[in-house]
């Protein structure tokens, strides 16, 4: 048994550790024997496709610190870029993994929607709907008159909202969201962000809206809460920002 040893460890130093091309190899090739194994329902073969992706593992650290002893520096560099690679890949699978199953958003499941306030749905959209074709195309403004209209987008929690005004000034609209029981603000910085829209009265004719969705959050696909919407005007001269509505909507919050 010690001599057998003793005429493989030249042997391994020669082909496994002395190419610092080898163990590279021998790596990505065990790599390759773990998908293919994987394809098929007998635990054996897992089990030694197990091994012999930890042993090529194994090989490249210790070939490593071997490499930078004898002075090969180039293969060094490339045998623990490879390894850090591979680390950085494992940690983002584990992280995908851990990401898919932590527990849920639970913001809404225990709020109840108040049954004596007005209540609206957004609209919903399809996908080729444009700022131009949704909406009425009939809103009368008068009296300094304003009106809101909230629409669901492609998936829950992600909206977009149309404002009908005679704007006096220029300026930026924008929305800020509460929910109603609890006076929760509702991504504040990342709503007034994206939902922010120019006031210019001078190229418009009394419509405003958002060309990219926004997202809400706060909340689960299929737990729907009541919000204020609530439509703020900040004028281009002066800081004093001004709301000019506010209305009640049910929404749901995005599923991160």
């Amino acid at each position: 048994m010690a001599s057998s040893l003793k005429r493989f460890k030249p042997v391994a130093e020669k082909y496994l550790i002395h190419n610092w091309w080898m163990p590279i190899l021998f790596f990505f090739s065990s790599i390759l024997v773990y998908a293919f194994v994987l394809l098929t329902p007998n635990t054996l073969l897992e089990y030694l496709a197990n091994i012999l992706f930890f042993s090529s593992l194994i090989l490249l650290l210790i070939s490593i610190p071997w490499q930078m002893i004898r002075g090969q520096w180039i293969g060094a560099i490339i045998q623990l870029s490879i390894l850090l690679l591979m680390g950085f890949t494992v940690f983002k699978f584990a992280s995908t993994v851990l990401y898919a199953f932590k527990p849920t958003d639970t913001f809404a499941e225990h709020l109840t929607i108040p049954k004596n306030i007005d209540l609206a749905y957004p609209l919903d959209l399809s996908r080729e709907s444009t700022f131009e074709d949704r909406g009425p195309k009939d809103v009368n403004l008068q009296d300094n008159s304003i009106q809101f209209q909230l629409y669901n987008g492609f998936q829950p929690g992600l909206y977009h909202y149309d404002l009908w005004w005679q704007a006096k000034s220029r300026g930026e609209i924008y929305l800020k969201a509460y929910e109603i029981t609890q006076e929760t603000a509702l991504s504040p910085t990342q709503l007034k962000m994206r939902s922010r829209v120019e006031i210019d009265p001078s190229v418009t004719q009394n419509k405003y809206g958002t060309t990219k969705h926004f997202t809400i959050y706060e909340g689960e696909w299929g737990q729907p809460y009541a919000a204020r919407f609530e439509v703020w005007f900040k004028p281009k001269l002066g800081t004093e920002e001004v709301k000019l509505l506010e209305k009640n909507y049910i929404i749901e919050g995005w599923m991160r």
